[in-house]
């Protein structure tokens, strides 16, 4: 196993530049992860994984009692930082794999290749060896003119279901059993009734439950089988707490529900559909939500909070979720013992199971840690054998890494809240300059190899994440808080966190400086600038909405996400609303900022966006004031590592021009 990836490991020995000692460069940190998605065969035979290095991206399909591999070079591979391809087994025979949306089936000794599935998630797999039918998410996108490429993405939110054979693949079905040319490639099974974001298929392969939104509220749709029509269940209406579908028992009698607790927060629950009775919760906590629907993300790609299946009788495993660090919580006696030998074997690491043969005797494990990105091995549970597959990021050097540590404080009004503080290594934690990092509306921080904190600590900053309010993981009621007010209340959280770590003289109090990732993240940044200005030393804005008034707008959203905006910034119908949305948009605040600014965006690939325009609109309004500011713009690399290098690099340049990380 260690000699197959030999060579590889050698090359990739020449992406870092560091110099022994020195710390890591942009691009080490900036790659994608180089090897992801190991998933085994349904007869634990043959490992599929994706490789990406230096933007070439191809998958392989490796004999593990031959070492054997088959490389599968990808059309439109290119230097893009995050290659979407996803790829699984429809049995032993056929693999499945996509690349921007379009999938190619081929036997696994290289043959019989078929092109052209349209479609989107994978919902089932029905095991049969002689044509290996699935099914599969599809997506009716219409365009409206003047809408574009924004419209079309949100669309995808309303899928239908299909059966796809991938035996003859020329098309997607259109119609409701709309049969396409070749051997029957795809036929419509299930059409969305409007408000469906998600469908949930039970082990037989009946697609018998949606999840279902409504005034950006969830809900359980649901029908005893596929002739049946659709209903709401006792105690799962809309006038119950909220509650959405995750998955059925392997005999189908049971339907279990992410539901608000009676704390308040979102729990695991099971639903007898026999009784139409909802049982105790399967896992549930007082402070943190098990599963939120609106929660997304993870460390190395893994999602942090999910339920985990038998791949083959679709029977019910464990709950992967999240508090302070990741947790794993095994229903199977079995794999709970498989789980305590792998962490006494790999101690110190969160040792994830990630994929199962059928029979659940090899699984593939990744070890990962804050400071690792992670290691993959086969375990095979009959011969009792751990074996080193390969590493994600074989260049990073573990022990050269930060730690990320949880950390706690009270906001001004009195809230408990959390965030995770990473210092440079082998520092005090005493008056350092600080980075403060926020990129997001909805998604928590989780703990996990983070290379944007690592490029800044290992430059001699302390970084801050804060979970401010506002953010899916701590009940519904945190998720809702900032309803109204979200401008307000996310830079005071965010500033009561460094007041924090100033007053626990880990911060020095005249360095500090925060920077916005990506539009939510750069919004809060300028915010955080405007309602503090004497806290922040320098700021970075990565493009972030600034004009709130001509942002929230039916014609450039889907209707749910539409009315999450109106909840958190104001409804523009209005004047209160109007006035509301003037007073949290940074744009027609921008005198109040102090602070140096850098703004960065990328020009090739957003040039015709209207966020973009509003970031070089407020660049220039501040400069003609008087203000300091820099516009950098020529990121023109779709994104590729070298591309989130030179992000890097200049946010680096910039930060410390205003607050060097040595004084």
């Amino acid at each position: 196993m260690k000699k197959s990836c030999l060579g590889v490991l050698l090359a990739l020995s020449v992406l870092t530049a560091s110099a022994q000692g020195e710390p890591p460069t942009a691009e080490d940190l900036g790659h994608e992860i180089a090897f992801k998605g190991l998933t085994l065969s349904p007869d634990g035979k043959v490992l599929a994984y994706s490789e990406t290095i230096k933007g070439e991206h191809r998958l392989f399909l490796l004999d593990l009692a031959t070492n054997k591999k088959l490389g599968m070079e990808l059309l439109g591979s290119n230097k893009a930082y995050t290659h979407n391809s996803s790829f699984f087994w429809a049995n032993n025979r056929r693999f499945v794999y996509s690349v921007k949306g379009t999938y190619t089936a081929i036997d696994r000794d290289g043959r019989n290749a078929r092109s052209g599935i349209k479609g989107g998630q994978l919902l089932h797999l029905f095991r049969d060896e002689k044509q290996g039918m699935m099914l599969m998410t599809g997506y009716d996108v219409e365009v409206k003119e003047g809408t574009g490429q924004l419209q079309a993405f949100w669309a995808q939110h309303r899928p239908f279901v299909q059966r796809v054979n991938p035996q003859g693949v020329q098309g997607m079905a259109t119609g409701l059993n709309d049969v396409f040319e070749d051997n029957g490639s795809a036929v419509r099974e299930v059409d969305n009734p409007g408000n469906v974001t998600a469908w949930v298929v039970d082990a037989a392969g009946e697609v018998r439950a949606g999840k279902e939104i409504k005034n950006n509220k969830y809900h359980v749709l649901y029908r005893s089988s596929n002739k049946a029509g659709w209903q709401s269940l006792p105690g799962l209406g809309w006038e119950d707490p909220q509650s959405y579908p995750l998955g059925f028992s392997a005999e189908g009698n049971t339907l279990y529900v992410g539901r608000i607790s009676p704390a308040g927060t979102w729990a695991v629950y099971p639903y007898d559909l026999r009784q139409q009775t909802l049982g105790e919760p399967i896992i549930a906590h007082a402070k943190y939500d098990i599963v939120h629907p609106a929660s997304g993300g993870g460390a190395n790609g893994i999602g942090q909070q999910a339920l985990i299946y038998s791949p083959k009788e679709k029977r019910l495993l464990g709950v992967r979720y999240a508090t302070e660090y990741p947790r794993m919580l095994w229903l199977d006696e079995g794999l709970a013992q498989v789980q305590a030998a792998l962490d006494q074997a790999l101690p110190k690491k969160i040792n994830t199971i990630t994929s199962f043969s059928d029979d659940l005797q090899r699984m593939v494990v990744l070890s990962w840690s804050a400071q690792d990105p992670g290691t993959y091995y086969l375990f095979d549970r009959g011969a009792q054998k751990l074996e080193k597959l390969m590493a994600s990021m074989p260049w990073i050097d573990p022990e050269k890494m930060a730690d990320k540590k949880p950390f706690r404080f009270k906001s001004r009004d009195g809230a408990l809240l959390n965030g995770y503080l990473t210092l440079p290594p082998g520092r005090e934690a005493k008056n350092l300059p600080l980075i403060v990092l926020v990129d997001s509306l909805q998604n928590r921080e989780f703990w996990g190899f983070d290379p944007q904190a690592q490029f800044w600590a290992s430059r001699g900053y302390a970084v801050m994440q804060v979970n401010h309010r506002g953010l899916a993981g701590y009940g519904d009621a945190f998720y809702n808080t900032t309803n109204g007010q979200a401008d307000r209340m996310v830079a005071a959280d965010i500033a009561d966190g460094v007041r924090w770590a100033i007053g626990q003289k880990a911060v020095d109090p005249a360095r500090v400086g925060i920077i916005g990732v990506w539009v939510y993240g750069g919004y809060f940044a300028l915010q955080s600038l405007i309602a503090e200005p004497e806290l922040y030393c320098c700021g970075v804005d990565d493009g972030g909405y600034s004009d709130w008034t001509k942002l929230v707008d039916k014609s450039k959203y889907m209707p749910d996400f539409y009315d999450l905006l109106v909840e958190r910034f104001g409804n523009p119908n209005n004047a209160e609303g109007l006035a509301r949305l003037r007073e949290a948009s940074p744009y027609h605040n921008r005198d109040k900022i102090k602070a140096p600014l850098l703004i960065t965006y990328d020009r090739k690939n957003f040039a015709d966006d209207w966020f973009n325009n509003q970031s070089k609109d407020l660049a220039e309004k501040m400069k003609a004031a008087g203000k300091t500011v820099e516009l950098i713009t020529d990121y023109d690399e779709d994104y590729g590592y070298q591309t989130v290098a030179k992000y890097m690099n200049d946010r680096l340049a910039f930060v410390q021009k205003y607050m060097p990380a040595d004084k």
